[in-house]
């Protein structure tokens, strides 16, 4: 091709696309405008169009389609987004983890599958049975005083069933009363602390929600940043895919990142790459993964495909590269190798561990009988110091006797 551009349309989604601004000369892309710099491109699937450049000999002009997303067709035949680009003509190919949306074929041609994804939710992992109770009342409540009655009910009880409440700290009078209540919930916890606390006291947690049906049973509500998630479920007819469907919403990703670090009734949308690794929204940091917790089940799959013009000539030549890549296992190499230059191991590595649970038997220790112990020391210490006391004033009274008598003779 003699150095000719292939315009590609693409977004910010690790690690299957990821594009980065450069000093000029020093990536392997150019912007489609003109300016400065020049890019470099990684992930799974620009890593393809890369090496379709490197045995073609042609080069990549990258547009960014950071604001509108994927995109969508509108009943008045407007577009954006990356399916805009390629309506529109401005970019020769588009791909950012696209799915094979039937509603998109009359205008657009597909490739050959590039991968194999399925989209699953980060659920909230344990929540405080007390503290959910409380924030179900203050949603449908329509009070605007800060501290009310039922407040007070659910700090009480949460102190004596051993789960996370605020404490405040601006009156001396009302800490050393909240410690020693405190201390009193410590007690009544630690006296369940063996195996009644499952059949006698109030449950310390809800259920963790780990599968579809748990998702669409709780009636949390699914979160994303566009509608483009729910494409795959328009024609959906399965009752739980329909649930979840009803409670999806879009936020924009900064309500999103707010949301995910502070609230516990919502799930939000994630996708799973073929090989195990997450493309992971600019909202899961660190802090997250330890909030939240993926599904140990799909809610669906989808075949990851690029779009083209119809009349793209390079499209046969950019099937059969697909196909050698998917036969020769080099699409694992690619995903391993774009999740360690793309994304942060540690939160891949998070999210990764959350779905192993284990549940074999477990060994018997000295801490699940504590509680126990904590009693009987408590105890057989306070009728000790009691018994001594008795020796004492049994002996005090003693003496006074023999010294009367004395006194008297």
């Amino acid at each position: 091709m003699h150095g000719r551009p292939i315009r590609v349309a693409t977004l910010q989604y690790p690690p299957c696309t990821s594009v980065t601004k450069k000093h000029l000369g020093e990536g392997n892309a150019r912007p489609i405008i003109p300016a400065n710099y020049s890019l470099l491109i990684d992930g799974t699937e620009l890593l393809m169009v890369e090496e379709l450049c490197r045995r073609h000999n042609c080069s990549v002009d990258v547009e960014l389609a950071a604001n509108a997303g994927w995109g969508d067709l509108y009943p008045n035949g407007t577009s954006d987004g990356l399916i805009g680009s390629i309506i529109h003509r401005r970019t020769d190919l588009a791909m950012a983890a696209l799915y094979k949306w039937c509603h998109w074929y009359p205008h657009i041609s597909m490739s050959v599958y590039t991968s194999r994804s399925s989209v699953t939710c980060l659920g909230t992992m344990v929540v405080w049975a007390t503290e959910r109770q409380r924030q179900r009342l203050h949603l449908t409540a329509n009070f605007e005083k800060r501290y009310r009655l039922i407040d007070a009910l659910f700090f009480m009880t949460s102190l004596y069933v051993e789960q996370s409440v605020h404490l405040r700290n601006d009156l001396l009078a009302g800490s050393i009363l909240l410690a020693f209540l405190l201390f009193g919930g410590f007690m009544i916890g630690n006296s369940y602390a063996g195996a009644l606390a499952y059949v006698m006291t109030i449950p310390h947690y809800e259920k963790v929600l780990t599968t579809t049906a748990d998702v669409a049973n709780s009636g949390i509500r699914v979160v994303a940043g566009s509608t483009a998630w729910m494409n795959s479920l328009i024609m959906a007819d399965e009752p739980i895919l329909v649930t979840i469907r009803n409670h999806f919403q879009t936020y924009d990703i900064d309500s999103i990142d707010q949301f995910i670090h502070t609230r516990r009734d919502m799930s939000y949308m994630q996708e799973r790459l073929q090989y195990g690794s997450f493309a992971l929204e600019s909202y899961v940091d660190i802090n997250a993964t330890h909030m939240v917790q993926p599904l140990k089940e799909e809610i669906y799959w989808e075949l990851v495909i690029s779009i083209c013009r119809k009349t793209w000539p390079l499209m046969d030549k950019y099937d059969d590269l697909i196909l050698r890549v998917q036969q020769n296992g080099i699409q694992r190499h690619w995903e391993l190798e774009s999740v360690i230059r793309t994304t942060e191991l540690k939160i891949q590595r998070n999210l990764a561990n959350l779905g192993v649970t284990d549940n074999g038997p477990v060994r018997l220790m000295l801490a699940h009988l504590l509680g126990v112990y904590f009693i009987l020391f408590a105890g057989l210490t306070l009728a000790t110091v009691s018994f001594l006391l008795e020796i004492l004033i049994h002996r005090s009274k003693t003496r006074n006797r023999a010294a009367q008598t004395r006194n008297k003779i």
